[in-house]
């Protein structure tokens, strides 16, 4: 059976903790339950929580038991529900178009003098110069209004490090819960590459959580800059268009 929910109790019934489960309940603690846009659900198998998800717009990010839950009710949920994306562990089989990659993680803490003057991004300008850099689709002023809440939510980080007044390299924690995180946005003007800004900002923004530090990376891309300073390959991620 699946249910919508409205309440952290249901959410955490699902307690295994992974990239995805970060995600969802980041995105519940950014927004809550009240409203229409984000939306949270749980399946159910003879009592026990098999799967929690959470509908963004028409984005899904997917926690799931394979072991345990009915993929079949899952799959035909979505199917009726239709969506942009869906976003799941590589053991969720659907028949759909995917892109899929590598699920890495750190819970290492560096030693960091900052030498390259990283510092967090939190003004408008600041924020605008961010979305400039990493060259989002899309609207400013949803993303802005998106990154702008979660940062005051404590669920959402972001930093990079400037030259000459423009942002050459960054790194975001799009969804932060529990102390744990994801990290995307990271990027480096191609002039300043090869001079340890991805590393420094990689370092100083999983500093700022005391927890783990999860991260998506495509097929054979960035393995060896990421094994470098602590992440380990630990699961794959498929999305779904």
């Amino acid at each position: 059976m699946i249910e919508k929910i409205d309440t952290f109790q249901k959410l955490n019934l699902f307690n295994e903790e992974n990239i995805f489960t970060v995600r969802i309940k980041s995105l519940a603690k950014s927004y809550g339950f009240d409203f229409s846009f984000a939306s949270f659900y749980r399946q159910i198998e003879n009592g026990l929580t098999t799967a929690v998800f959470s509908v963004l717009d028409s984005d899904i990010t997917l926690a799931v038991d394979v072991r345990v839950a009915d993929t079949d009710e899952l799959a035909n949920f979505f199917m009726l529900q239709g969506f942009t994306s869906l976003l799941s562990c590589d053991d969720f089989i659907f028949d759909c178009e995917y892109e899929h990659g590598v699920v890495m993680v750190s819970d290492r803490k560096y030693e960091f003098s900052n030498d390259l003057n990283v510092i967090s991004l939190t003004s408008f300008e600041q924020l605008r110069n961010l979305y400039d850099f990493l060259e989002y689709g899309g609207s400013f002023d949803a993303w802005y209004t998106d990154i702008r809440r979660r940062i005051n939510k404590s669920t959402a980080e972001a930093c990079g490090i400037y030259r000459n007044g423009k942002i050459v390299s960054s790194a975001i924690l799009s969804s932060v819960y529990n102390s744990n995180a994801v990290l995307t946005g990271v990027k480096t003007d191609e002039k300043f590459r090869n001079n340890g800004f991805a590393g420094a900002v990689v370092k100083y923004i999983c500093n700022r959580v005391k927890g783990k530090v999860y991260l998506m990376r495509e097929e054979g891309k960035n393995e060896k800059f990421y094994s470098e300073i602590g992440f380990k390959n630990i699961d794959r991620w498929r999305i779904y268009r």
